[in-house]
């Protein structure tokens, strides 16, 4: 019997259809989902001052010291501190790696803190209206920004992987296995004088992996992780040079970016 090209097509029309609903229903259940706020790591001194202010700021917590317009006036010049990774919170999953293993996620963690200050730097060094010069060493009017990555749970590649595989056969499947394969990341921040040394501003978030349809940023640990990380980047950067009444929009739980 001959089959006419129609006919070939209907089932992979109706199969894309039904991803695109599920994609879609996904979608609309993720727009309510944030990633939980990860416990204090003793880097910030004193996290009981901080609070949420999702008018302003896209962080689960923050403090500054002065939340007037002109606070930031007496400072020309900003930098960005090495990253540090001594106050990585306990993570539970690493109990069940070899030491091997558990060597490679603390070279792993430093390698995504150089990540990040190259990013912040960036981002700073690109914004087309700076409020502040940036410098590489503290000077005077100076901001000096403290990162410190606290949390670091890569992205269950195996999970993905045998998701997307099964995704071909079954639509769908693939969508709801890399949600479920996701890793997380989490940064505490201060902005410090760079003259007298006193903490001005704090900040604290978590995310976890941005869900996305099956991509090859799926079979990699630490994609969304570096996805992350710009965004917090561009963020910081826009609420420096930003009013106060500016709001800054959070990162979205789900991105199109395949790679």
């Amino acid at each position: 019997m001959k089959v006419s090209r129609s006919n070939w097509g209907e089932p992979i029309a109706r199969n894309v259809a039904l991803l695109l609903c599920i994609f879609l229903l996904t979608f609309s259940s993720c727009l309510s989902l944030k990633a939980k706020e990860a416990e204090d790591s003793g880097f910030l001194a004193h996290p009981n001052l901080m609070k949420t202010v999702r008018e302003r700021f896209p962080f689960d917590e923050v403090w500054l010291v002065d939340f007037s317009e002109g606070f930031f006036d007496c400072f020309e010049n900003i930098t960005v501190a090495e990253v540090d990774t001594t106050h990585l919170l306990k993570m539970q999953w690493l109990d069940t790696m070899s030491l091997e293993g558990r060597e490679r996620v603390k070279e792993d963690a430093k390698q995504i803190a150089t990540y990040m200050r190259k990013s912040f730097i960036t981002a700073l060094r690109e914004e087309e209206e700076p409020r502040f010069q940036y410098v590489e060493n503290s000077e005077k009017k100076t901001l000096i920004l403290e990162l410190a990555l606290v949390e670091l749970v890569p992205t269950k590649a195996w999970l993905s992987t045998s998701g997307a595989v099964a995704g071909f056969f079954l639509p769908g499947v693939g969508v709801l296995s890399g949600f479920a394969a996701s890793g997380s990341i989490a940064i505490e921040g201060r902005l410090r004088d760079g003259t007298s040394g006193e903490v001005v501003a704090m900040f604290k978030d978590r995310e976890s992996d941005q869900f996305a349809p099956i991509g090859i940023q799926d079979y990699t640990w630490y994609h969304h992780a570096t996805n992350a990380i710009d965004d917090w980047a561009e963020q910081v950067t826009e609420i420096l040079n930003t009013p106060p009444d500016h709001p800054v929009a959070d990162s979205l739980p789900l991105t199109l970016r395949m790679w």
